[in-house]
């Protein structure tokens, strides 16, 4: 079941799917800072991909967003 996103999140005047994005790098030693991680992939709800300056400026718009999602991956992977 697809998580219904709470905020919109935005960049580059484009919509993101927040169900497409993909976060890389997360370990357990960096638990529970998680500062290697970052988001490797997205989409925008059209369909198409962020290109890699659209990637950079979504991590600097959302700064605590990869955090997140790597805390939810975390969880989810039950380690």
């Amino acid at each position: 079941m697809e998580k219904e996103p709470i905020h919109k999140i935005i960049v580059n005047k484009k919509i993101i799917d927040t169900n497409s994005l993909i976060i890389e790098d997360v370990h357990r030693y960096d638990y529970p800072d998680f500062c290697d991680a970052f988001i490797s992939e997205a989409k925008c709800v059209d369909g198409n991909n962020l290109n890699g300056r659209e990637l950079e400026e979504l991590e600097q718009s959302y700064p605590g967003l990869a955090g997140q999602l790597a805390i939810e991956q975390y969880w989810d992977l039950g380690t």
